[in-house]
């Protein structure tokens, strides 16, 4: 399930991240329980993956234009966060998101 975005709104290594973890969540989905997902925070030197979602998390996420998942500490002005979980934020782009929690 693919969600819909505009590539001029987002950061080309959110993109990226998000495609991969597209095809991770694909690859795993017939795999019962939590799966591993990379940090969409758009940081080219951000090699970190975010602690484990659950199928439903990750689709809660994606299902939603303009969502991400990034890790704990990888949240930058331009982000609003959404709701913190087990050690990683959903964050989102928008017109109110330089705020920070």
């Amino acid at each position: 399930m693919a969600p819909s975005r505009s590539s001029s709104r987002f950061d080309p290594l959110e993109e990226i991240c998000r495609d991969v973890n597209l095809q991770i969540f694909e690859l795993s989905g017939w795999l019962a329980g939590d799966g591993s997902y990379f940090c969409e925070c758009g940081d080219a030197t951000c090699g970190a993956t975010v602690v484990t979602l659950s199928p439903l998390e990750f689709t809660d996420v994606i299902t939603v234009p303009g969502q991400f998942v990034v890790a704990r500490g990888h949240e930058r002005p331009g982000m609003e966060i959404v709701r913190e979980l087990r050690g990683y934020f959903v964050v989102r782009h928008g017109p109110m998101s330089d705020n920070r929690r």
